[in-house]
């Protein structure tokens, strides 16, 4: 994510924060990041929705999503 001037600097430093530990990955810090109430509202009064979580959980949804679509598909009959 880019974020120019001050706040740039506040989530380097946040990231900075969250350092990596044995068996984080970059993700998991980013996520925390993330996760924090105040670069949430930050994100949010500037329209961003913040969503943090796992590549597993990403593809979870992302599974869940085009189930969803194919159904939605066959109900509408939609032809290839």
């Amino acid at each position: 994510m880019y974020s120019a001037g001050r706040n740039a600097t506040a989530i380097g430093e946040n990231v900075g924060a969250h350092r990596f530990k044995e068996g984080n990955c970059p993700n998991h810090a980013v996520a925390a990041v993330m996760r924090d109430p105040e670069v949430a509202k930050q994100l949010s009064d500037r329209g961003y929705q913040t969503i943090a979580g796992t590549p597993e959980e990403h593809q979870a949804q992302t599974n869940a999503l085009v189930s969803q679509w194919i159904e939605v598909g066959k109900k509408v009959n939609l032809k290839e």
